[in-house]
Order: structure tokens, then sequence, then C-alpha cells
């Protein structure tokens, strides 16, 4: 019907856009006030934080007034720190701390802290070192999280503490995830302890192996290579992020290992690129052309593999073409190949021409036009009687096509 609410909002979108104003959202005068009945404060879901962020400082202003308002609900004065935090009005720090002082005791008063936090006020370090001590969760979380920002050193014995709680592990991965952050090698006995207990939650022992990774700890590294075939994948790559961050040359039978295993083959590429694994390229390009590798995963290997250059790389991607199953995985196999500047494999980005689908054509176009330097656009007989002048033996004192 053509009253339906839906069709009207569509509507008015579409009109919107027509004049110009580029969002489907509805307007308002004040998007201050529409900030503050926002559910989620954040660029994506709160159009109008986009529409502050144009006008920056009246919107500002009026955001830093709903602190200072005796009246405002503590709910309003949270969104509104929440984007006085993303607009980075580090003016405004004062009426913040101001407001999170005024809210002590309230479980809404981490929220204020966190904003403070982000608007890089120390201050806020006390007040979230006594949230770390509550019972609520949550507050706990959003403690660590802004102290972790903060890269608060006095923090550390608050958060190791944090990681013995095994009653909650959400706590100690965020405890985790801030002390690796932070940066004090002090923790890494107890994180090297929680990675180490097989019955913590998963997310958990993946924050504390980035943590050791963040500490470029150097006694993690066993317990990594111990954890690469752990049953859970998430476990199996962060101990390759470790490895990574860490490399030592007898970790390498753990990179081998990994390229062999489901789930681990792309951050195996990584790691083998990263350590300076330059003889594995063979064994990274027999992995990249498998047909059971998952889309990141052929992703992280394609990666790797233009970083490392191994001889025979663009062939044999070039034959790979011909048997990828889908668009995507020969799109992204066209846009790997430029990276290894071997025209050999001029022929087969030609063949692509004669396709039906626009964007693999136009990728090897721009693939053909990178390896060449010729600008033939999609012109199938152009870049053949191009690459057969090219094929040709050259006469004495001859120039190179071009």
């Amino acid at each position: 019907m053509r009253d339906d609410p839906k069709h009207l909002t569509r509507l008015l979108a579409v009109l919107a856009l027509l004049a110009g104003l580029g969002t489907a959202a509805p307007l308002r005068a004040d998007p201050v006030a529409e900030i503050l009945e926002c559910p989620s404060v954040d660029f994506t879901a709160c159009p109008a934080l986009l529409a502050a962020q144009a006008k920056k400082a009246e919107p500002i202003k009026a955001l830093a007034d709903v602190l200072r308002d005796a009246k405002a609900s503590p709910v309003h004065k949270v969104r509104a720190s929440q984007a006085l935090s993303l607009l980075d009005a580090r003016d405004e720090k004062d009426a913040v701390a101001a407001a999170a002082e005024a809210l002590r005791g309230d479980p809404l008063q981490v929220d204020l802290l966190v904003s403070s936090a982000r608007l890089g006020d120390a201050r806020a370090v006390r007040p979230l070192l006594e949230t770390m001590q509550h019972k609520d969760p949550r507050a706990c979380i959003l403690a660590a999280g802004a102290l972790a920002l903060l890269k608060a050193r006095e923090a550390v014995p608050a958060l190791v503490q944090a990681l013995k709680a095994d009653d909650q592990p959400r706590l100690q991965a965020a405890a985790a995830y801030a002390l690796g952050l932070i940066g004090d090698i002090g923790a890494e006995p107890d994180l090297l302890d929680l990675a180490a207990k097989p019955r913590i939650y998963v997310p958990t022992r993946v924050q504390a192996l980035d943590a050791l990774a963040s500490l470029k700890s150097k006694r993690a590294v066993v317990l990594a290579t111990l954890l690469i075939d752990s049953a859970s994948r998430d476990i199996g790559r962060a101990a390759l992020r470790l490895l990574t961050a860490v490399p030592t040359p007898w970790a390498e039978p753990a990179v081998v290992f990994a390229l062999d295993t489901p789930g681990l083959r792309g951050e195996a590429g990584r790691a083998a690129q990263a350590m300076g694994l330059q003889h594995l390229g063979q064994k990274l390009i027999a992995t990249v052309v498998r047909d059971d590798l998952d889309a990141d995963e052929r992703q992280w290997l394609l990666n790797a593999l233009a970083k490392m250059k191994p001889q025979g790389a663009a062939p044999a991607l070039a034959h790979r073409l011909k048997a990828a199953p889908s668009a995507d995985e020969k799109l992204r196999i066209v846009r790997a190949i430029p990276e290894f500047g071997d025209r050999t494999v001029v022929p087969d980005l030609i063949a692509l021409l004669r396709g039906d689908d626009p964007a693999l054509v136009n990728q090897a176009v721009f693939a053909l036009e990178s390896l060449t330097g010729r600008n033939l656009g999609g012109d199938v007989q152009a870049w053949l009687a191009y690459e057969a002048g090219a094929a040709q033996p050259l006469a004495p004192g001859a120039a190179i096509p071009k």
C-alpha cells in the first residue's frame, strides 16, 4: 500500500538523497537531541553523530552542557560522554570527569570513566581501579578495557588478580588484553599460566597468548609450539601469532605442521613470511592452490606469497585459475598476480578478457596493464597483437615493445 510507513520511509530516503543530503536517516534540527536517544552511540548506529562531527564546536558545547545539567538522566550523561569521546573533545575532559564523580556509586559511572579514558584523562585511573574491586563483572570488564587505553602500569596488580578469576572468563580475557596493551613483562608468569590451562574459556586463552605475543615473551614460545595442534583452531592461530611475534629458528617445524592443517594454513603462511622462512615458498605455493582452502586462508597465503615472491608462484596461480570453482577465488588470484611481476602469465590473463564476469575482466585488465605498462583496456585483439609482438625475437638494436 502507498500509505505503508515502510514505503513512506523509503520515499523520504530517496527524496533526501535527491536533495543532496546524502543520508537516509530521519533529519532533526538538533543532532544532540538525537544522539541522546541513540541506543548505541557510534558513527554507524547513530547518524546524528556524523552531523555533530561536521559541525563540531556547537554540538560539543551542547553535549558538555548535558553533562553539567543536574537534571539530565544518567543514561543521557553516558551517551553525551560517549559522543564527546568519539568526537575527541579533549577540551571537555573536566566536564566528563565531573559527571563521572557525580555518579559515584551508580552502575553507570564506569561508562563515563571509559569516556574519560578515551579522551586520555589519567584522572580516571584511580576510580577505575576502585571499580575493579566491584563484584559487577560488566563494570570490571569495562574498567579493564579503560585502564588498557590509558596504559596504566599501576593497574597491573589488579589486572593480574583478575586473571585468577576462573569463574569469570570474560573478565580474565579483558584483563589479559589490557596487560598485553600495557606491556608490563611482570605479568608474564600469570599470562603463561592462564594460556596453558586446558579447561579455560577458549577466548580467554587466546587473549592470554596474544598478550604474551605483545610482550614478546620468549618463555611463551615453547608453549606456543605445543599449542599449534590444539583442538581449538582459535588457540592454534593465536599460537602462530605468538611465534610470528617472537621468531625463533626451532619453531619452523610448527609452522610446517600448520601449513598442512586446515584452519591454520593462512596464519601459517603469514608466520612463514614474517619469520623470513623464504625456503618454504614452494610449500606455500603448493598450499595456496589446494581445493580445500577457505577464502580467508587463501587470501592470507596470497598476501604472504606476494611479499615472499618465490619463483614459480605466478604460473602456479595462473594454472589454478583454470580450476578455481568460484568467481571470488579467481578474483583474489588475479588481484595477487601483478605483485609477482611475472610476464609469463600474460596469455592467461588475456584469456580472462573473454569472460562474462565484469569484475573479473576489469581486474584482468588492471593486472595486464600493471605487468606490461600498456593501456589497451579490454580489447582482446589488441592484447593478442601486443603479446605476439612482445614474444618475437628482437632484431639487433631494436627497441623492446612498449
